[in-house]
């Protein structure tokens, strides 16, 4: 088995996008649709890309992703690189792949000199919890709270 991790672009875009289509099944949400998709492409191939991604390719097939950007965090005074989405396609899970994306990903954190790395993973997924913490990350006490776009624009301050 050959394990090989490439940065995406234009060339191995498709096999990204079909992976999408895996991830947001298993999570039970919708993929993206074709303006997504559209601003997928211009969002992450520009000199200044708003996310960093990379295909792990088994044998020359996708069989998963990594997506990642990067915040601040201000009492490390370092970057953090926070992992946005991480997949692994079913039948290939339990074969080290997945650690194989971690590790690229401390190899990423430590090469931008990141005091950290952050993720989120959702409550009912335990084969990842219990992923995570057999690497030693550790669960946070803080809640994760989001304002998506139609909240945004009905926001308005109440005091």
């Amino acid at each position: 088995m050959t394990v090989e991790i490439r940065r995406l672009d234009s060339e191995n875009f498709d096999g990204f996008v079909e992976l999408l289509g895996q991830f947001a099944a298993y999570e039970k949400l919708e993929g993206p649709d074709n303006d997504a998709k559209l601003r997928l492409k211009e969002d992450g191939f520009t000199g200044n890309p708003k996310y960093h991604a990379f295909i792990v390719f088994v044998d020359y097939k996708p069989v998963g992703f990594v997506v990642y950007f990067f915040t601040y965090s201000t009492f490390n005074a370092k970057p953090t690189l926070y992992i946005e989405d991480i997949f692994v396609s079913e039948a290939y899970r339990g074969e080290g792949i997945g650690k194989s994306i971690f590790d690229h990903c401390i190899q990423e954190a430590n090469d931008k000199k990141c005091g950290r790395i952050d993720f989120a993973v959702l409550d009912w997924n335990q084969p990842a919890i219990d992923f995570y913490e057999k690497i030693g990350a550790e669960r946070l006490p803080w809640f994760s709270y989001r304002l998506n776009e139609e909240k945004m624009t009905q926001y308005t301050w109440k005091v």
